[in-house]
């Protein structure tokens, strides 16, 4: 059970990861070029990535009691 844990773990962190830089690539290059630079926008992003960040820090710090968003294999794997 440790391992999935690790493991589910692992891929929520990719994935938050993946939504950062696909959303900031989406803002700073496709909307802003049409739409201009705003100030709600920017911070619009910055609320985004800031609740991603910490739903994994949550999650990290519920299953294995330490914040972090990356954890470390050697810690925690059962082989």
């Amino acid at each position: 059970m440790n391992s999935f844990i690790f493991r589910l773990s692992r891929l929520i962190s990719s994935i938050v990861f993946i939504l950062i830089l696909g959303t900031t690539y989406y803002y700073f290059f496709i909307e802003a070029k049409m739409y201009g630079l705003s100030r709600d926008g920017i911070v619009g992003l910055l609320f985004i990535c800031s609740i991603l960040i910490i739903i994994t820090i949550i999650f990290n710090w519920l299953c294995f009691g330490k914040f972090s968003i990356w954890m470390k294999k050697d810690k925690f794997s059962d082989e």
